[in-house]
């Protein structure tokens, strides 16, 4: 796979979006009157849980941004085996999905540079990991902040609770 990084579409893909790209994205996506929505995560080993809040953040937003985290950062929460897949790997895993229309590597310091420059309409934080960085920052402008419940699928919890 091609590294995801870089402003250069046919290189990178479709979907990718470089750091200095967020801005004039969301100028785009505010001129054309769509609500943003951002979320980030590792997405190592996409699982069904990941998909579930993928769908959630979606449902909320016109226009998804996926924050995919650095490997160096991936390390430092999971620990030195993690993660399994490279952040190319990872974002271009994201990036299939069609309910993602832009995907950003951040950098090893977190989301909060792109939150600030993209000024997500909605931003959304798992319950497992706390106030998502930004959330101050999303909600002093009138944004919302949605958790969106981590564990197990929602089918599954459907299914249990039937």
């Amino acid at each position: 796979l091609r590294a995801l990084r870089g402003a250069d579409e046919a290189a990178a893909g479709p979907k990718s979006l470089a750091a200095d790209a967020v801005p004039a994205t969301a100028e785009g996506c505010r001129a054309a009157g769509r609500r943003i929505g951002f979320i980030e995560g590792g997405f190592d080993l996409l699982d069904a849980d990941q998909v579930d809040r993928l769908r959630r953040a979606r449902a909320a937003c016109d226009f998804l941004v996926v924050g995919v985290a650095a490997d160096a950062a991936e390390r430092r929460r999971r620990g030195a085996f993690r993660p399994v897949q490279t952040q190319d790997i990872r974002a271009a895993t994201v990036a299939a999905l069609d309910l993602v229309d832009r995907v950003v590597l951040l950098a090893e310091d977190g989301p909060a540079a792109v939150i600030e420059a993209l000024r997500p309409d909605v931003l959304v934080e798992t319950e497992d990991s706390g106030p998502a960085p930004g959330s101050d920052f999303v909600r002093s402008y009138g944004g919302l902040v949605l958790r969106a419940r981590s564990g197990e699928p929602a089918a599954l919890a459907e299914r249990r609770a039937g």
